[in-house]
């Protein structure tokens, strides 16, 4: 499951298990649009793994685009205004993890089961380079692919995690891995980056998150899910996040312990929140992108959505 804010805030995502693409209206409650990304007439249903909206700045005629990811390796982009499937792309023997634009719209990236990381142009619909080990003299990743991002600052990189441990960072320029560290093993968006920071989420029952820098790839900070208990806590994260408004908090949604946790950044990442309840494991979380509002989801099939009321030091 993935879930993810439009870029005003007023709508939420879900790409889900059940092959289906919904878009919730957070004002009214309703569900907007309830679409079976295979077909209605489609007798094969697959799990859609991973959404995201196109950024608005990309057109000024066609707004309120999602793009979805799905099980059976096929992208596809839809139009929420009206329903409609606006193009479909298949990637052969391939299952879609994750998928990300970069800032203006122009390009978006997808990984998956293949281990290679595929960009392509939004215009032509058309793949502009892969990055994938090509024997022994290219790094790249030698199992499943569950995370790949667009660096903010740096529009030429993208960081991509999963299976193997391994993050890397891919220039398009030179269409090479140009650096990589080794820890997190990413099963899900679980890598986020900010200011020359990296946030890592590793599906493990301990050492689940942790603060890498940028420019050294060096762990600078062990953010451990229960300071009062350094043992193995059961939490595997699938995904987390930074704030996208402040510099205050990260939030990840756990499996296992089956909650949903705020760290609060401005006191060492001590936990302040939870959001707990679930019977089952959160696979995603969200922060909205210029409002205090949080959203998280998981295998109950529930969609959680808050806002963040105090500022930490407040709690």
């Amino acid at each position: 499951m993935s879930i993810k804010f439009d870029p005003e805030d007023t709508m939420i995502a879900a790409g889900c298990a059940d092959g289906t693409l919904k878009i919730f209206h957070l004002y009214s409650g309703h569900t907007k649009l309830d679409i079976p990304i295979a077909g209605k007439n489609s007798k094969d249903t697959f799990p859609c793994t991973c959404v995201k909206w196109r950024p608005s700045q990309f057109s000024d005629d066609i707004k309120n685009v999602v793009i979805t990811g799905s099980a059976d390796g096929k992208i596809q982009h839809w139009h929420v205004t009206d329903g409609k499937e606006l193009s479909s792309i298949q990637e052969e023997n391939n299952q879609i993890n994750s998928l990300d634009f970069n800032q203006d719209g122009k390009q978006f990236v997808s990984g998956g089961s293949d281990n290679i990381i595929r960009l392509y142009d939004e215009t032509t619909q058309q793949c502009t380079a892969q990055f994938q080990s090509i024997g022994w003299q290219d790094s790249g990743h030698n199992n499943r692919v569950f995370c790949v991002k667009f660096l903010q600052d740096d529009q030429n990189i993208i960081m991509s995690g999963g299976w193997d441990s391994n993050v890397h960072f891919w220039d398009q320029r030179t269409k090479k891995s140009i650096k990589s560290f080794f820890g997190p093993k990413v099963s899900g968006e679980s890598l986020d980056y900010k200011n020359g920071q990296i946030l890592a989420g590793s599906y493990e029952a301990k050492h689940q998150l942790a603060i890498y820098d940028y420019g050294t790839c060096e762990k600078v900070k062990e953010i451990l899910w229960n300071p009062k208990d350094t043992k193995e806590s059961g939490a595997f994260v699938y995904g987390c996040q930074f704030s996208k408004t402040s510099d205050d908090t990260i939030l990840a949604g756990v499996h296992g312990l089956n909650q949903a946790r705020f760290f609060n950044r401005q006191n060492d990442y001590q936990p302040i929140a939870d959001i707990e309840g679930f019977k089952n494991g959160i696979f995603t979380v969200d922060y909205g992108n210029f409002s205090n509002k949080f959203a998280a989801a998981g295998g109950d099939g529930l969609l959680y959505v808050g806002s963040l009321t105090n500022r930490p030091d407040e709690n």
